[in-house]
């Protein structure tokens, strides 16, 4: 038999002989026998599925790109041939910057999802020649889906483009030569493309590594008849030709042939910290689809790799194991398993319907093929939107957001400059290289120096460190540009310019971006050209104040054409009405410090020396360092339980170092911050609702203002503006957990918002969800592991009794409740402070079980549980303008609207409890002047005087009764237009708002004997915030 197979052998064309590819015999039948005169069936490839595969990748791809590091690759591509061909990221800065100037900025995102969606499909074509439709759109829905979290517009992300160029090249070298100078091409590029810190240059050689190790054991090369020899050139010159260029690569170095990937040191203080099973990780997986699908694909993934006896060659299976392996060790691998896990999950199902290539064609269930099509419309339909990017689902467009800080900064120097504030040959001093890149991209004519490895914080607090920053005035630098995005920081180093503000004016803030002057010690500084430093009170309510725009209306999430998203793209630098953005970062923490001073000025010290002790790193206080970070939380949440122990210690060693070093701002500055801080983290999450940073800023301010001193006084007589203040807060920290759910200090500040309402339920649920998470999170760096775990258990033991009180009210409401209305066991909830189980009642129940007063009472408690936006779109004027009492309804829309940072819909219903008066003047006296009148007559009349013999035909009327009616109702207007100013100076309109607190006290003056009884609810808050104008307006 052998020798007739032998000389069949040479007289059968070669497109006719039987191929062998693993174990798969396509030549051989059921008996066994060889059919070698039957050549092998081509298939044609499943077209619609890799079609599908492309587009699902584009659409995934096409969202809104972030990245500040981008002004540096537009300004490096710039001036390309000034630095040369071989900066580390050469390629991707040109094909950036030409994207750019051709077709705008927009065209880099569109060129990204275009680049994905080929690489992706390239993929899928390949996998396609051994598998069916249906497998592919099984594979590649969750490969892509996992891919799509990992699809930045970053070098990471070209990376993953030319991975699978690396991929392909590799896994067809077998057949092809010419796939080997492809394939080191492509690993040229990638070393050209990746930046030294990223360190994932040498993952493509491995990969392309991998990929040919596996071929060496799939022996097909051997079965083609090559000799081993023959089988090993590829491996050996992709060995010890890629080694070099990735040794000697001028812009990485060495730097390259070790990562980050495979070194602890990049883990910081635990192998497993980029784990996606972390706890911190955990916990938000559920609120990303495209993480969430991680876990079925490695599961998959691993189960393709390890089934023995399959036809799937190793060059597929060997890079799948190992990648999915690593990815279980740190995500940083997740997008690399990506690639490989989709082909090799496809090659499988697909090879599995077919019988495994035996000969046993198994016909999938006719059910099968319908629903994976219904499976592939649906992940478009819901991919279209963006409901696949995760919570709160932004909209796909293609568009850049970059931050407009450094837009308008650059151009406000620009100006200064211009003005002659600034000499024409004036230098800036930046601190980081992306500020500088901003700076040189929208202003190329300005001077710029780059002084990085700076810790302002640290300088900020010596007197050494301070003139060591202005000095720099004297070698020519004539301000300094600094940005700091993080909160915490930025509070710190705007309160160190305000103390040395003679040799650091503070001259521009927008966003995280600062421009300070420099005056060194000992200079003239009359000398210079002067630029004004900042006057908070005049930003917030005089005319150098910007009033917040109403966030763009929320676009339909249905299919809408490209070319529509195209061009209504929302370049970041053009956004208006954003010149205060950022200013949430100013003083906030000094209103924590305000009230924590009514307790005692050592609470004061304590609070922010444990800031900076958590944030700077200062020496000294070793012993009690894992003391400060809890007790700053403590402290700043207003729960401070008795201070002894370690905490006193701290407290004793602090004493007199927060006076001494930080000052506190006056009662107008410190308003005027807050106010700053509320429109312009307002502004911040128009642009990005995902932003749990500003809705933190948002709800901290919000709370701080409640407290300030003008608010608290005027909230005891005016208590609905206090609850509009806890809607506001709630509504907040609601959306901040939304958007981020790892927050602990949210959960902490809806305790503490809870807590003020009394309803310990909601109270100690959310401390308990703080309480994990700051567990989770372990302890401090440096911090004493004995006495950090008896204060955790402590605090789990303090908690724990909150739940067992909430637990005894939950059984006692139990017993009372029966044979209670829903209403009845509402009222009966919150009066035990169960403020979840009084929601529950009503919304369990119809609307007309309790009548206009239930419904009254739940939208209530949906504006306390932070649920406003719900409220907006229930309580509507067609439905519920007449259910509701009127100053109720509109009462409930200003709460709603306000927390939503809508205010022009919260400043029209503040006028609709005006009763639509433009003036309170004009009604009121010629009332009271009828009103006495009508006595009059009536007296007359009582007196039987023959003209007036006809009045007593008109019932007599009662003058208390009609003017206590007309001072309720126009106890109720002034109080909207106190409202109304309040809002509108919160929006950055100072004018209306002067104005309408103005109409709100015309007839309560100062000074009046008849102010008692023309006095109002609103009246000591409208007065003492109309005297804070009017004084900076002085000032």
């Amino acid at each position: 038999m052998k020798a007739v197979i032998h000389r069949l052998k040479g007289r059968i064309p070669v497109h006719s002989r039987p191929r062998f590819e693993g174990n798969t015999m396509s030549g051989v039948t059921k008996a066994g026998a060889i059919n070698l005169m039957q050549p092998r069936k081509a298939t044609g490839k499943p077209w619609w599925a890799i079609l599908f595969v492309a587009c699902f990748a584009a659409l995934l791809a096409c969202f809104p790109a972030r990245s500040p590091e981008l002004y540096v690759h537009l300004v490096s591509g710039r001036s390309l041939f000034n630095q040369g061909l071989f900066s580390p990221t050469w390629i991707l800065d040109g094909m950036l910057y030409l994207q750019t100037a051709a077709f705008g900025m927009p065209a880099m995102v569109v060129a990204k999802a275009l680049l994905l969606a080929l690489a992706c499909g390239a993929l899928a074509w390949r996998a396609g020649r051994r598998s069916t439709g249906w497998a592919l759109i099984l594979a590649f829905s969750l490969s892509v889906l996992v891919l799509a979290h990992f699809m930045p517009l970053t070098p990471v992300t070209y990376s993953l483009v030319l991975a699978v160029g690396v991929l392909l090249a590799t896994e067809s070298m077998a057949d092809s030569a010419v796939s080997q100078g492809l394939a080191l091409s492509c690993a040229l590029f990638w070393l050209a493309l990746m930046h030294q810190a990223d360190g994932r240059a040498l993952v493509g050689w491995l990969l392309g590594l991998i990929v040919l190790l596996g071929g060496r054991f799939d022996r097909r090369a051997m079965r083609q008849g090559k000799t081993w020899m023959a089988e090993l050139l590829p491996l050996f010159l992709w060995t010890f030709l890629g080694l070099p260029l990735i040794a000697f690569n001028p812009g990485g170095g060495f730097a390259w042939v070790f990562p980050a990937e495979f070194s602890l040191a990049g883990f910081n203080d635990s192998p497993t910290n980029h784990s996606p099973f972390a706890p911190a990780l955990w916990d938000t997986v559920f609120a990303n689809p495209s993480m969430l699908a991680y876990f079925p694909l490695v599961v998959a993934a691993l189960a393709s790799a390890l089934v023995p006896g399959t036809v799937v060659g190793m060059r597929w299976r060997l890079p799948t194991l190992l990648l999915a392996l690593l990815s279980l060790w740190s995500e940083r691998w997740i997008p690399w398993l990506a690639l490989v896990a989709g082909p090799c999950l496809a090659l499988h199902l697909g090879l599995w319907v077919n019988g495994g290539g035996i000969g046993k064609n198994r016909l999938p269930p006719f059910w099968l093929t319908p629903t994976v099509c219904l499976l592939a419309a649906f992940l478009l339909v819901v991919a279209w939107p963006g409901w696949l990017q995760g919570v709160p689902y932004e909209r796909r467009n293609a568009a850049v957001y970059l931050p407009p800080a450094a837009a308008t900064a650059s151009s406000t120097v620009a100006d200064w400059i211009k003005q002659g504030k600034l000499p024409g040959d004036a230098r800036g001093l930046h601190l980081r290289l992306n500020t500088l890149a901003a700076f040189s991209w929208y202003q190329p004519q300005l001077a710029s120096d780059l002084l990085d490895a700076v810790d302002l914080v640290s300088l900020m607090n010596s007197r050494e460190g301070v003139d060591q920053l202005a000095a720099f005035g004297k070698s020519g630098l004539a301000y300094l540009v600094i940005t700091e995005p993080a909160p915490a920081r930025m509070q710190m180093l705007l309160q160190g310019l305000q103390i040395n503000a003679s040799q650091l004016p503070l001259c521009l803030l927008d966003g995280p971006v600062l421009v300070v002057g420099l005056n060194p010690p000992g200079g003239n500084a009359a000398k210079k050209p002067g630029l004004g430093a900042l006057v908070w009170t005049d930003l917030a309510f005089g005319s150098a104040a910007s009033r917040l725009r109403e966030a763009p209306p929320a676009p339909w999430p249905g299919p809408y054409p490209l070319q529509h998203a195209f061009a209504h793209a929302r370049p970041g630098a053009e956004a208006g009405g954003l010149s205060a953005q950022g200013r949430e970062y100013i003083f906030l923490a000094d209103g924590k410090l305000r009230q924590a001073a009514e307790a005692g000025p050592r609470l004061v010290n304590a609070w922010l020396a444990g800031h900076c002790l958590a944030l700077a790193g200062q020496s000294g206080l070793e012993a009690h360092w894992g003391m400060a970070p809890q007790l700053a939380l403590h402290l700043s949440l207003e729960a401070v339980p008795g201070i002894t122990g370690e905490a006193q210690l701290l407290l004793e060693a602090l004493a007199g170092w927060r006076a001494s070093v930080l000052p506190l701002p006056d009662e107008d500055t410190q308003r005027a911050l807050l106010t700053l801080a509320m429109r312009s983290a307002r502004a911040s999450v128009a642009l990005d609702p995902a932003d749990g940073r500003s809705w933190m800023v948002v709800g901290e301010a919000a709370l701080r203002l409640m407290n300030s001193t003008a608010e608290r006084k005027g909230a005891a007589e005016f208590n609905e503006w206090r609850q509009l203040r806890e809607a506001q807060a709630a509504f907040a920290f609601r959306k901040a957990l939304l958007a981020d759910p790892s927050l602990d200090l949210a959960h902490y500040s809806l305790a503490y918002v809870y807590s003020q309402m009394r309803l310990i339920d909601l109270e100690a649920s959310h401390l308990r969800n703080g309480w994990k998470i700051n567990q989770k999170r372990g302890a401090p760096p440096g911090a004493p592991a004995q006495p950090w775990q008896d204060r955790q258990a402590a605090e789990d033991s303090r908690i724990r009794r909150a739940e067992g009180q909430v637990t005894s009210r939950l059984s006692a409401y139990a017993t009372e409740k029966t044979g209670k209305s829903a209403i009845e066991r509402a009222r009966l909830a919150l009066d035990m402070g169960l403020g979840k189980q009084a929601l529950d009642e009503l919304l369990a129940s119809d609307i007309s079980a309790f009548g206009a007063q239930g419904m009254a009472l739940e939208v209530d408690m949906l504006l306390r549980l932070g649920r406003a936006d719900e409220v907006i779109a229930w309580v509507n004027p067609d439905e519920h303008d007449g259910f509701l009492a009127t100053d109720l309804y509109h009462w409930f829309r200003v709460k709603a609207a306000a927390s939503l940072g809508r205010y022009d819909e919260a400043c029209q219903e503040a006028v609709s409890l005006t009763q639509g008066q433009t003036r309170l003047a004009f009604p009121l006296a010629p009332s009271l002047a009828l009103a006495v009148t009508r006595d009059g007559l009536d007296r007359l009349a009582a007196a039987q005087t023959i003209p007036l013999s006809a009045y007593q035909l008109i019932p007599p009327s009662n003058l208390d009764s009609q003017i206590t009616g007309m001072l309720r109702r126009w106890s109720l207007e002034a109080n909207g237009f106190a409202v109304l100013g309040l809002l509108a100076l919160e929006q950055g309109n100072p004018v209306e708002g002067r104005r309408s607190l103005q109409d709100a006290l015309i007839h309560s003056p100062p000074v009046s004997s008849g102010a008692q009884a023309l006095s109002f609810p609103a009246r000591t808050l409208a007065r003492q915030v109309l005297t804070l104008l009017e004084k900076s307006k002085g000032d």
